[in-house]
């Protein structure tokens, strides 16, 4: 790698826009020297996003000024996705950054174990029989050492099994055993050898209780609280300009792939807290009998008059007169010794690093000229300085991730100037590709595989695609650490940014996930081809067992950076071929072999990231005839469902609402609706009777899950059918057929136990629990140690035609290329009313 140059300029205009990092307001400022001063810290313990009480950290984070932080043993990946199609590990990236700007609004950190979504679970038993119980034990003891909180609240009750989700409760149980196992050097003594952590005591452990733990709010309202707790947390923040529960919902709302859109709440709200275990508290005040100042931590008067002059000294209008008083503070602390709190002190003293920075107000940028780059090829990149205030203030140096290498640069930053400083390097052959560090290896036993004890607690980790920046101020050296961004103009929107990413030189991407091939004909299969560096050559070709292709290959010269094109292979099946996965390949003629799929989350309420994935789509060869040709299909939450209709050999015409009334629907063999559309669609409250209308008229409507919240009518069906959160989470759980004569077991294909093996994660969820008795119920299913359910699956004959609904999680089946479930999702397009 070299350094090529240093250049040094003035208002200096590029064709391109740059990212600004730096912006902090005085009353942020002010706010954020209330919670350096405060010993104290709070860490919320939960199972999911979306599980934390954002009243009550918000609370903590803006009106105690403590430090607060947010555990969630889990990412998400294992639910449902409101916004889009992504499921699993997308929808995990999806609600990490969902929980990440929660916690940029309510001020407290996010914290994650290294355990695996994988869905509901009814009890806490199920649950530790899936995950490794001292796994996310030793995660949720390594996150209590390294924060250590005093007070340490539960979002869930760990002694109530069963009441909510396994998951739930398990967080709370491993909560309660980690309370005291985490100051016991003998617990995980490893933590403490290698990654040298202290043991340590929390001092407080509450459960949180609410309302959805009660049969009714009223029933809520009239618990018998004497032993809890009560808090007011309705306060208003005048240097924010808003209330505790406004800012809450303002965090809640970021969850918008789980449709937790808030409307904001004003005044007073009660927040209930039980104590557990730890040291009386007293004056209902969580951290009573706690140091309450740093003389009592500390010994050192000194320390506590220093904070006041802080506080008292701090100039709104020139925050930058304040970095003399905290350079004091932190060599008065750099001073103190205290083997009990030191590790206390020495993240103050590292916020107090952060906070110099913040108090001089200079625009720090490093930006590039493009957002990809592959390793080997050489980047360009500019840092951008701009100070507003005369201070005494050097950049010193430089650090890239792509070099041990420093730059060294001792340049006084002149004062309100916008100073560019270009830099040219060369990324590493080696060098990692920007994707969620958590997905960069295969998981195994429900467990994220994570190499570094730095990332053991992490939510996201940039810190391949970031610089560090070392300046002296005021003969202080303070590190920063900059994320290399792109940042371009938007027509409509204007300044825009993106994170850069270090990007494969060659992308690949099928053009379906899953292939259904009923007989034995040739069928295209389309390949996108993307270059990431410039002159890409090779060969393409496709890896399938025991099939026919053709071409075997594509010989590729001198494709241009970001040039993509599409390449059409033919394949089928033989009389021996059996379903199998196909993949694509790209190979260079020095041997470098490509086989990932990059791919963007692109949402507009948290930055673009960037996935890189294997390529690999399911090839099915099965026994599924059909009958009829076209199918409408009404979009709900988002699904794959209608592509696996196409799959099924099915002309699908996409529905919109305001053709229903309008449409002749009759010339459809089915119309089917998608996952929640009744819960999306406010228009089906008044536009169903089209579509009971069809079905009277002889129609086949298919509808698929919905949530029995939030429906935004309970006419989801032409007669009385009432939703629950009834569901089956064992995948392999027995299917008892409860009409093996009936139509949709046997026309057009015949439908056996068979169908209902290898279904991944469960066998569905929101059946239906009670419905007129014209329904007919067609299967009957159970999780261990419950009673049978039969809502999954029923059919309404009405007038000349049939309504379907089901709670058979058909959207994680077809994706995942379940052969039965396209079977059994033939027979119900197929169905006709032939009810015997």
């Amino acid at each position: 790698m070299k350094y090529i140059y240093i250049a040094i300029s003035y208002l200096f205009c590029f064709q391109f826009l740059f990212a600004q990092t730096n912006n902090t307001s005085s009353s942020e400022l002010f706010e954020s020297f209330k919670q350096l001063k405060n010993p104290h810290r709070m860490l919320y313990v939960a199972a999911h996003p979306d599980d934390e009480n954002t009243h009550l950290i918000s609370y903590f984070s803006n009106h105690l000024s403590a430090e607060t932080a947010y555990i969630s043993l889990t990412r998400g990946d294992g639910g449902q996705n409101l916004i889009g199609t992504q499921l699993k590990d997308q929808l995990g990236v999806i609600r990490t950054h969902e929980l990440l700007e929660a916690r940029n609004l309510d001020g407290a950190t996010q914290f994650f174990s290294r355990a695996k979504d994988y869905g509901f679970s009814k009890n806490p038993e199920e649950t530790f029989t899936q995950w490794n119980k001292e796994k996310v034990l030793y995660d949720l003891i390594f996150a209590i050492r390294k924060f250590q909180p005093d007070v340490i609240i539960n979002r869930f009750a760990h002694n109530t099994p069963g009441s909510t989700h396994g998951h739930h409760t398990a967080s709370a149980i491993l909560s309660y055993e980690a309370f005291e196992k985490a100051a016991d050097p003998n617990v995980f003594p490893e933590q403490i050898s290698e990654y040298g952590l202290s043991t340590w005591q929390a001092k407080k452990l509450f459960f949180n209780d609410s309302w959805f733990f009660y049969e009714s709010t009223a029933a809520f309202e009239e618990a018998n609280r004497n032993d809890f707790l009560s808090i007011d947390i309705g306060e208003y923040y005048p240097l924010k300009g808003i209330s505790n529960g406004e800012l809450a919902s303002l965090s809640r709302s970021q969850h918008k792939s789980q449709g937790f859109g808030s409307l904001l709440n004003r005044g007073t709200k009660m927040e209930y807290l039980k104590q557990l275990k730890g040291i009386k508290t007293e004056n209902n005040e969580v951290f009573s009998n706690l140091p309450q100042n740093w003389k009592e931590i500390t010994g050192s008067k000194k320390i506590d008059k220093q904070f006041n002059q802080l506080l008292s000294n701090f100039n709104f209008e020139k925050p930058h007169h304040s970095i003399q008083d905290l350079i004091e503070l932190k060599k008065l602390m750099e001073k103190t010794s205290n083997g009990k709190h030191q590790d206390l002190i020495e993240r103050k003293i590292e916020r107090i690093q952060k906070l110099l920075i913040q108090c001089t107000g200079i625009h720090v940028e490093a930006l590039v000229a493009q957002p990809h780059y592959s390793p080997g090829e050489e980047i360009n990149f500019q840092l951008n300085t701009t100070l507003p205030h005369t201070l005494n203030m050097e950049l010193t140096s430089l650090e890239t991730p792509f070099s041990a290498e420093k730059f060294d640069l001792k340049h006084k930053l002149q004062i309100n100037e916008v100073e560019k400083f270009d830099f040219t390097v060369e990324i590493p052959a080696n060098h990692p590709y920007s994707t969620p560090f958590w997905l960069e290896e295969s998981t195994e036993n429900l467990f994220f595989k994570v190499n570094e004890e730095a990332q053991l607690m992490k939510a996201i980790d940039l810190k391949n695609t970031s610089v560090n920046v070392l300046f002296s101020i005021e003969g202080e050296i303070v590190k920063i650490n900059i994320p290399i961004e792109f940042k371009y103009n938007d027509p409509v929107m204007g300044e825009q940014k993106d994170l850069f990413f270090v990007t494969p030189k060659a992308s690949l991407k099928n053009d379906k996930s899953v292939y259904v091939f009923t007989n034995d004909e040739w069928r295209e299969v389309e390949i996108e081809l993307k270059s990431f560096a410039n002159q890409l050559s090779g060969k393409l070709q496709l890896e399938i067992d025991g099939w026919e292709i053709k071409p075997s290959f594509y010989e590729i010269e001198g494709l241009q950076k970001n040039e993509q094109l599409n390449y059409t292979f033919m394949i089928r099946p033989t009389s021996a071929s059996t379903s199998t996965p196909m993949q694509a390949k790209f190979i260079t003629p020095e041997g470098e072999i490509f086989n990932q799929k990059v791919s963007y989350l692109d949402y507009s309420h948290f930055p673009k990231r960037q996935l890189i994935n294997k390529n690999t789509s399911s090839l099915l060869k099965i026994e599924a005839k059909t009958k009829g040709e076209k199918v409408a299909y009404l979009a709900g939450a988002g699904d794959e469902i209608m592509e696996a209709i196409n799959e099924l050999g099915y002309e699908v015409d996409e529905l919109m609402l305001k053709d229903l009334g309008k449409k002749n629907l009759n010339n459809y063999q089915a119309v089917v609706l998608g996952i929640r559309a009744f819960n999306v669609h406010e228009e089906l409250a008044y536009k169903n009777k089209y579509l009971f209308e069809y079905v009277e008229n002889g129609g086949n409507l298919i509808v698929f899950y919905n949530t029995s919240r939030g429906l935004k009518t309970e006419e989801i069906a032409p007669k009385k059918l009432i939703l629950n959160r009834g569901r089956v989470t064992n995948k392999k759980a027995e299917v008892q057929f409860l009409n093996r004569k009936h139509p949709l077991f046997n026309s057009p294909n015949l439908i056996t136990e068979e169908d209902f093996e290898d279904w991944v994660q469960e066998r569905g969820l929101y059946f239906a629990s009670s419905w007129h008795s014209d329904f007919i119920p067609l299967l009957e299913m159970q999780d261990p140690g419950e009673k049978t359910q039969k809502g999954s699956l029923l059919h309404l004959p009405y007038g000349k035609g049939n309504y379907m609904y089901t709670g058979l999680s058909f959207f994680r089946q077809l994706p995942a290329g379940v052969e039965g479930a396209y079977r059994i999702l033939a027979n119900l397009i197929s169905l006709e009313n032939e009810i015997e």
